[in-house]
């Protein structure tokens, strides 16, 4: 039964959710920021149901807007998005490669041993995180950063 209910999920994730990499990191660092990012997750309703479904199912938390729109939000970040995201994986359509791209980059956040840079990334460490977040840029169709 819950493999039918992730499916179900996977499938409003598709439609109403997002990946997203989002900064991380102090404002005024002088280290690329673009290698400083936190993988985020969530998903936008209007009615509240979906949204206890994806907390009751994976965790992660729950607010909604009180000002503005009033929608309902669910999230998650960091190691818990990229299990939640590994979960949706065989049922995911719309998002399917961002989903990969988002699990690469939490795998990349392991620190490697060898030559240190940057709050102690190695020099291919450093190399993947650009990577997978120019590929996820691209895929959300972000604005090239400034």
């Amino acid at each position: 039964m819950k493999d039918k209910r992730i499916a179900w999920a996977s499938g409003f994730f598709d439609g109403e959710g997002s990946i997203t990499l989002s900064p991380h990191g102090q404002p005024n660092s002088p280290y690329n920021k673009d290698i400083l990012r936190h993988l985020n997750i969530r998903v936008v309703q209007k009615q509240e149901a979906p949204i206890l479904l994806f907390l009751e199912l994976f965790g992660g938390s729950t607010y909604r807007d009180k000002r503005g729109s009033k929608c309902f939000y669910w999230q998650s970040s960091g190691p818990t998005a990229a299990k939640v995201l590994f979960l949706m994986l065989p049922y995911l359509v719309v998002k399917r490669e961002l989903a990969k791209w988002g699990i690469r980059y939490q795998k990349a956040l392991t620190h490697n041993a060898g030559r240190r840079r940057w709050y102690g990334f190695s020099d291919a460490e450093v190399a993947e995180r650009l990577l997978c977040w120019e590929h996820i840029r691209l895929l959300n169709h972000l604005p090239s950063p400034p």
